[in-house]
């Protein structure tokens, strides 16, 4: 059986797999499943509405979570699976949207949802997927040894001489 495509670990620190004895010590103590409500995020800009309740809810914000997962899975080809992203950004980059692109109409609600919901998934899925796909570069960099430039090679190997012409 052949090893060829079994990389060796061989730089600094070896960051390729990993260390199950610090794998859940680095974590985050900060709990995961809080109540935060995203209804007022407008605040000081625009007054609460059916589109800004229905695109700031739970459900919404879940749907582009599981959109950006699907999103960046797919753009990878099957290879690249990220966790859900930190909800505060989420409805940061969600706020942003809104403010440039949204209608504030009061009809068709769900269609300008929906929208937004694609202004929203374009901008992560690139984002999410460079950044993975920068971090599973470095990985492997820090895990690797560089290789060195060959020394260079004499290319005219003919022996030619240079002959002293008559100058008159």
């Amino acid at each position: 059986m052949s090893n060829a495509n079994v990389k060796i670990a061989n730089g600094k620190i070896n960051i390729m797999g990993p260390n199950t004895s610090t794998l859940f010590s680095m974590m985050d103590k900060i709990p995961i499943n809080t109540n935060t409500n995203y209804q007022n995020v407008l605040a000081g800009n625009f007054i609460r509405s059916p589109l800004s309740d229905t695109y700031f809810s739970k459900q919404n914000i879940q749907y582009i979570q599981n959109g950006i997962r699907s999103g960046v899975y797919t753009k990878s080809q099957k290879r690249i699976s990220v966790d859900e992203q930190p909800e505060d950004q989420i409805v940061t980059v969600m706020r942003s949207m809104y403010l440039q692109y949204s209608k504030n109409l009061d009809t068709n609600i769900q269609m300008q949802v929906n929208e937004l919901n694609n202004h929203v998934l374009n901008f992560c899925i690139n984002n999410v997927f460079n950044e993975a796909v920068a971090y599973l570069k470095y990985r492997e960099d820090a895990s690797t040894m560089h290789m060195p430039i060959m020394h260079p090679i004499y290319s005219n190997k003919t022996n030619k001489v240079l002959e002293q012409k008559p100058w008159f």
